[in-house]
């Protein structure tokens, strides 16, 4: 059967088009379908491309990753490291971290990597955690640090005043598109070679409320 997108005349005779002719039964269904389709994959091709795009975003707009040796030197000097691993119980294919973590008195840095994702949050916590349960439990007690804005190792500063010797573990929050939350990276803390000093002192219980008090919102 026919099908004309547009009608020029009543009929073949009036116009010396063929007349519109418009589908019925089971050519009308077809129709229907391959309009479906149609739209259907034009609609996941934008999603596709939207995605790619909140993925790329993070790289094209990164600033310069820190260089090996500014880590290197920052590493050097730090009073506790940890590790990120890419096998927490909240990690997955989008959301990880791996390499080695440093905590200096005045700057935290990470030899390693980060999956690229907008709206990282890095943070100093009470304890070593690897859930998003875990994370909204304690959050009153964690210490904001900063943005994390590269990827390929950061280095970070602290806050003046900031006591790192305080927390256990470094925490990587991802704010993502501003409408959920999710727990991308998390290191447990040991002393640095030569700072067996500081974890003595970071096993005193601090009361909650001072714990609070010193933590940003």
């Amino acid at each position: 059967m026919r099908a004309v997108w547009a009608c020029w005349g009543t009929s073949e005779e009036a116009s010396g088009l063929p007349a519109c002719v418009i589908p019925t039964g089971p050519a009308r269904r077809k129709l229907h379908e391959k309009a479906l389709v149609f739209i259907g994959i034009h609609v996941l091709a934008v999603g596709l491309g939207f995605a790619a795009g909140i993925y790329a975003l993070p790289i094209l707009t990164a600033p310069t990753n820190p260089s090996q040796g500014e880590m290197a030197a920052q590493a050097g000097s730090a009073l506790f490291t940890g590790q990120f691993r890419r096998d927490l119980k909240d990690s997955d294919a989008l959301h990880w971290g791996e390499g080695r973590v440093s905590v200096g008195a005045q700057v935290v840095s990470l030899q390693g990597r980060l999956a690229p994702r907008p709206d990282y949050q890095l943070y100093l916590w009470p304890e070593f955690i690897e859930t998003e349960a875990e994370f909204l439990r304690l959050k009153g007690q964690r210490l904001r640090v900063g943005a994390v804005k590269t990827f390929q190792g950061f280095v970070v500063s602290l806050r003046a005043g900031a006591d790192p010797a305080r927390y256990q573990a470094v925490v990587i929050w991802c704010e993502d598109l501003g409408s959920s939350s999710l727990l991308h990276a998390t290191a447990n803390l040991d002393p640095a070679p030569g700072q067996a000093r500081h974890r003595a002192f970071s096993r005193r219980a601090r009361p909650t409320a001072e714990r609070a008090a010193s933590t940003s919102p």
